[in-house]
């Protein structure tokens, strides 16, 4: 992930690398807590509760960071993440918070007693939260919002889970390189592109369903 903000800040310093990181970050986040609120109620599992709120926590540090702003862990201007103030993405960060707040209370009551019915708000509460934090990821990923470009929709299949998830990765880089190319106008002058991911689950049978 260093290498890809290195290398868009390289090509435009204007460019929030930083800051897609981190919103991506946030999806992996959710997928360990519910996938660590399973986990904990099967014999044998490491997973524990103290873990699971540390998640908690650091998924709502990075959410205060994304909102108001700040730097990681380098500090320097690449990686400083900008306030949002942009009213669109204001609105999708409070609908990400509210639907945090639910499943946060799901998660609050996890222990490896914790009941079916516990377990499956906790996954549908994942799922919502997860759909809204895409919706914030796709927005900090596009950088030219314009109505006299015409939007050219890319499908993009990438494997977000199933034997190799490695799609977080390549959807980073998609987007990095999305807002570049929109910006500089240099490729395909006059079009807005725009990339729709579909988690193919590293499944040739699942792609061929696109």
């Amino acid at each position: 992930e260093d290498v890809l903000v290195d290398e868009a800040w390289k090509a435009d310093p204007s460019l929030q690398g930083s800051k897609i990181v981190l919103a991506s970050r946030q999806l992996a986040l959710l997928q360990s807590m519910c996938r660590d609120s399973v986990l904990m109620t099967t014999n044998g599992s490491d997973v524990t509760m103290e873990g699971i709120a540390a998640s908690m926590r650091n998924f709502e540090a990075n959410q205060e960071t994304l909102l108001k702003g700040g730097s990681a862990r380098r500090l320097a201007a690449k990686t400083d993440v900008a306030a949002t103030e942009d009213p669109h993405a204001v609105d999708l960060m409070h609908a990400v918070q509210d639907q945090w707040n639910a499943l946060k209370a799901h998660l609050e009551k996890v222990t490896p007693q914790a009941t079916e019915a516990l377990l499956r708000s906790v996954v549908e509460g994942t799922a919502s939260v997860a759909e809204s934090m895409e919706a914030v990821v796709t927005f900090f990923g596009t950088t030219t919002r314009t109505t006299t470009m015409i939007s050219l929709e890319i499908l993009a299949p990438i494997p977000l889970t199933g034997d190799w998830p490695a799609g977080q990765t390549l959807r980073l880089a998609a987007q990095l390189a999305e807002g570049l190319i929109n910006k500089e106008q240099r490729i395909l002058p006059g079009f807005n592109l725009k990339h729709v991911f579909y988690d193919d689950k590293c499944d040739p049978s699942k792609g061929s369903q696109i």
